[in-house]
C-alpha cells in the first residue's frame, strides 16, 4: 500500500509486484504521472500490469488512460467479480 503515486514508483523499484492498482488522483504525485514514470524503469517493471482506479465520473479519455500506460480501468465502487476477471486477463496464472 502506498499514499501516493511517489511512493507507488518507489515500492515498485524495491521488489517486483504482480499487478499495480493505482488510483488516479493522489497527493504529491497522481497516478497519471506515476504510471508514466512506471513505464519509463528498466526491466520488468516497465510490463507490469497497472490498473486506473476511480470514482471520478470526469475520467479522461480511454487515450489519456492508454498514454500514460495504464493497462485497465477499474470505476469504483469496485465490483469484485470484474476486478478478478481483469487481473485474470492481465496475469500470469500459474
Amino acid at each position: 500500500v502506498a499514499a501516493n503515486g511517489r511512493e507507488a514508483l518507489e515500492a515498485l523499484q524495491r521488489r517486483a509486484y504482480d499487478l499495480v492498482l493505482m488510483d488516479l488522483r493522489m497527493p504529491e504525485m497522481d497516478g497519471y504521472e506515476a504510471a508514466r514514470r512506471m513505464r519509463a524503469l528498466p526491466g520488468q517493471a516497465s510490463r507490469i500490469p497497472i490498473f486506473a482506479l476511480s470514482a471520478s465520473t470526469r475520467v479522461g479519455p480511454q487515450h489519456d488512460l492508454e498514454a500514460a500506460g495504464f493497462t485497465e480501468f477499474v470505476g469504483k465502487p469496485i465490483n469484485p467479480d470484474i476486478l478478478l476477471a481483469k487481473i485474470r486477463l492481465h496475469t500470469r496464472q500459474e
